[in-house]
């Protein structure tokens, strides 16, 4: 990429001309010439300048294919690596903070039976923020779960996990004896942790709820399942999960503390998704981990949750 291109970037990713010089090590007046050189090329306006720095559609469209290239440049140097080296480098994975403890382990084990001298670099968060780093070139692929569309970014669904309430076991005991699907309505005085606010999986909830004019006392919000777990233990606390996180419990303390029950009326799942780009050269040591991640989390869902519900 050309300096221009690299500083037209940096603006358009910071929307301020001192933090994008400091970014690239530049001076703000030699960014600005940058900046107008670029638009001298294209003959048009890439950002406004007052009362705030905004990117024109002129600037959007720019922006978006010199991220292309970007990402395109930076395949290029790994696919040739590969070629030249083999078995070397890195794979840069994406996992949806609730699924980043039940499905890596085996995943792991897995490709370094093939690749033992591959770096792996595990980022852990929210679906959507996962989504923008993979398109921007950051990540190679996604484990998410109810992945928004984006154009460009190819999303294949694995399964559909079903959602249940989690409380103390002498707590359900105490309420609804051995039921395996309860009113929500017998736990609502609770203290509930739940989901950061944001994700899909709050916004479903809070509607189911709505509908059955229940508010709940929400102490807590993370999308750590296991400090949630942990925390309803300690505090006899609520808290939804999945079914795969209620399969993983069951092989660890946590599983004999808590009952897991299914919630009446409650119909709601989310869908695990593989997420990959479609504009992406990947050298080898990523489709390997691409198709070993396919086929462990279809593995974990014959083996855990298919094989309990017959």
């Amino acid at each position: 990429m050309t300096n221009s291109e690299i500083a037209f970037m940096a603006l358009a990713e910071e929307l301020n001309f001192t933090r994008a010089a400091e970014r690239i090590f530049m001076s703000q007046q030699g960014l600005s010439d940058h900046i107008k050189r670029l638009e001298a090329e294209y003959d048009t306006q890439l950002v406004t300048r007052r009362p705030e720095v905004t990117l024109t559609d002129s600037g959007a469209v720019v922006y978006n294919m010199l991220l292309t290239k970007k990402v395109m440049e930076l395949d290029v140097h790994r696919m040739i690596a590969d070629i030249n080296h083999g078995n070397i480098g890195d794979v840069r994975i994406g996992i949806s903070s609730s699924r980043t403890g039940i499905f890596t382990g085996k995943i792991i084990s897995r490709f370094y039976e093939l690749h033992p001298k591959i770096h792996l670099n595990i980022v852990s968060g929210m679906t959507a923020s996962l989504m923008q780093m993979l398109y921007e070139g950051k990540l190679d692929f996604v484990i998410g779960v109810n992945p928004p569309q984006i154009k460009g970014l190819h999303i294949e669904q694995l399964f559909d996990d079903k959602l249940y309430i989690a409380v103390p076991k002498h707590i359900a005991v105490e309420r609804t004896g051995n039921a395996e699907c309860v009113d929500i309505r017998s736990y609502q005085d609770l203290p509930f942790i739940r989901d950061l606010q944001e994700s899909n999986l709050g916004y479903e909830l809070d509607r189911f709820l709505a509908k059955q004019n229940i508010s709940l006392n929400t102490i807590i919000n993370s999308n750590d399942y296991n400090e949630k777990a942990e925390l309803c233990v300690v505090l006899d606390a609520a808290m939804f999960c999945t079914k795969t996180f209620t399969c993983s419990m069951a092989r660890k303390s946590l599983g004999e503390k808590l009952q897991i029950l299914e919630i009446d009326g409650l119909n709601y799942s989310v869908t695990v998704c593989l997420i990959t780009s479609g504009q992406r050269a990947y050298p080898k040591c990523v489709t390997d981990m691409i198709e070993i991640s396919r086929d462990s989390i279809r593995q974990f869902y014959d083996e855990n949750i298919v094989s309990n519900q017959m």
